[in-house]
């Protein structure tokens, strides 16, 4: 073997060390911020873009306690594009939690009760595009900043209470208008009949329609 190639081999061992040990570096760091996955309050978490896709890589789901500040500002001005975890937002206050978090792509499952308040959670998340509900939504939820796909559209509205009254729903009125087409049927979207059917089963709410 050449002095080379020793060299090249030396050099290929070391990086493999250091990557082994920067991710477990990594781990460690989330164990600890997470607890183990026993971390309950996340108040101001991500916020301020602190953290971004390539230090954001949390090990456990992000499980709130309730309350009113647990959940609140949670990805504020966050710069990642992918949750990558679920949200298990309890009984709580989503008060801007993810308020101009305009790199944020994806909110991969988000819980909530019939009694969690959306109050400004939404604002300017300009590039979201796909988010998954799980649970009841039973109080306002505007979302009219985001451009979100025809999939998410349903589930949101899927997911609204069949009981609540006096709630409104606000959509973003172009992707609202590119997913609904007025034929018998479309390779994408859905057709106006589907819509009206779609909507037809809340209609204990208001589903308006705004843009960004």
């Amino acid at each position: 073997m050449s002095i080379g190639e020793k060299v090249l081999t030396l050099k290929q061992d070391f990086d493999e060390v250091y990557e082994a040990g920067k991710q477990a570096k990594e781990n460690d760091f989330w164990e600890v911020f997470q607890d183990g996955g026993k971390t309950q309050n996340y108040y101001y978490a991500f916020a301020y873009g602190r953290f971004n896709d390539s230090n954001y890589n949390p090990k456990y789901d992000i499980r709130c306690s309730s309350g009113t500040t647990p959940s609140r500002y949670m990805f504020y001005q966050s710069g990642i594009t992918d949750t990558k975890v679920g949200i298990y937002a309890n009984a709580n206050n989503l008060y801007q939690a993810f308020n101009a978090a305009t790199q944020l792509e994806t909110i991969r499952l988000l819980n909530v009760y019939e009694t969690t308040t959306f109050d400004t959670a939404f604002n300017n998340c300009t590039s979201l595009k796909n988010i998954t509900f799980e649970g009841v939504i039973g109080l306002d939820i505007d979302i009219h900043w985001s451009p979100l796909t025809t999939e998410s559209i349903v589930n949101i509205i899927e997911h609204l209470s069949t009981t609540a009254s006096g709630k409104t729903l606000t959509l973003n009125t172009k992707a609202v208008n590119s997913m609904v087409f007025p034929y018998t049927s479309a390779e994408s979207g859905i057709t106006y009949n589907s819509w009206n059917e779609l909507i037809a089963t809340r209609n204990n709410w208001t589903i308006s329609k705004a843009s960004a």
